[in-house]
């Protein structure tokens, strides 16, 4: 079988369990890093680090699995920049 440029190998996607263990290991890792939860085995092993460095540094690894990667706003079509606009604009009037 050969693949075709621009044609998925699995058009049915990803398996929805698959995107939830998924999102539910980001919000643990999220949890985590921002000291809201205390998995027991986690905070036990970083909490013998005496490094503050290395306890940054593993917080900073943990945000970078977290986090999407930057966008290009270069790259953005006029419909996605008028999208991400249109969201920070909600974002900013939730917030006031």
């Amino acid at each position: 079988m050969k693949f075709v440029k621009g044609k998925s190998g699995n058009p049915k996607g990803r398996p929805k369990s698959e995107t939830k263990n998924n999102e539910q290991l980001r919000r643990m890792i999220r949890d985590f890093v921002s000291g809201i939860i205390s998995t027991d085995e986690m905070t036990s092993d970083f909490n013998k680090i005496e490094k503050p460095e290395m306890k940054f540094k593993i917080r900073l690894d943990f945000l970078k699995m977290l986090l999407p990667d930057p966008i290009s706003l270069q790259k953005l079509s006029p419909e996605e920049m008028e999208e991400l606009f249109t969201y920070i604009k909600s974002e900013l009037n939730e917030k006031s």
